[in-house]
Parts: structure tokens; sequence; C-alpha cells
């Protein structure tokens, strides 16, 4: 996984808003746990609306992954991975950010999480069939 942070020069008024700006490499970070020597692809990424917590799914390890972020730096660090259904294609974190579901499109079911509000860990809760294939997780505000 890859973080870039977009810049932007110092605006006058004869520039465009968009000329001069770049997309910068930041860091690169594997989304698996070291050992972890199966094939693997990626399917989505959320950030918590504290901004704190990246989770990415692992499709082959089967996980969610999560990572701390530096507010300041944008920087990842790695806070561990909690198993979820059989290859995790979608995933939502609901609007208040105190819940993570995720399908799994091998399984047919959807699984459940708190999330920890001090830190972003990941604890299961439920698990729901939802039916083949699924490919959204979505969550309604009332």
């Amino acid at each position: 996984m890859s973080a870039y942070y977009f810049e932007r020069p110092a605006m006058d008024s004869e520039q465009s808003e968009n000329r001069g700006c770049s997309l910068r490499h930041l860091q690169t970070i594997s989304s698996l746990p070291d050992g972890f020597h199966g094939a693997n692809t990626c399917a989505q990424t959320h950030l918590h609306p504290s901004g704190r917590t990246l989770y990415v799914s692992n499709r082959g390890h089967e996980s969610i992954a999560m990572f701390s972020v530096d507010v300041e730096s944008g920087r990842l660090s790695q806070l561990g991975w909690k198993y979820s259904e059989p290859v995790p294609r979608v995933f939502n974190i609901d609007p208040s950010g105190r819940f993570l579901v995720a399908a799994g499109q091998g399984s047919g079911n959807a699984i459940s999480y708190a999330i920890d509000p001090d830190n972003g860990m990941l604890t299961p809760l439920d698990l729901y069939e939802v039916g083949n294939r699924p490919m959204w997780v979505l969550f309604r505000e009332e």
C-alpha cells in the first residue's frame, strides 16, 4: 500500500488553481503481516471519520488490516489484522465511526465489528448471511 500527498504551491493572482500541483510519494507499507507468503490482493481502503485509522481489506490473507495515521505527517503505522470472511470484497464504516461491516465474496456472509474509539482496533460482533457475491456495504443515516 502506498500513501501520497497532494502538494499545491502558494497561489498568486496570475496562477491557475491547478497549475504546479503535484502528487508526491510519502510511504509504502505492506497490508500483510511479516511471514505471509500467499497470494493476496486488496479490494478497498477506508479512512475512519476521525482520520486517525485506515482500514484495508486483504483478499488472500482474508483480513482487514488496521493502520494508525499520524495526523501531522500522514504516515501510517501497522496496528494489526482481524480475520474476516473469505475474500473480503467490500466493507464500510458507519457514519458515527462505531462499526465496520465487511462482506465476503467467498462466503456470502458479512461480519460486523465494533471499532474501539481510542485506538481503532476491531472487535468481531455478529455474522450475517447476505447472499452470493456481495457488492456493496452501505449505511443509511437516520
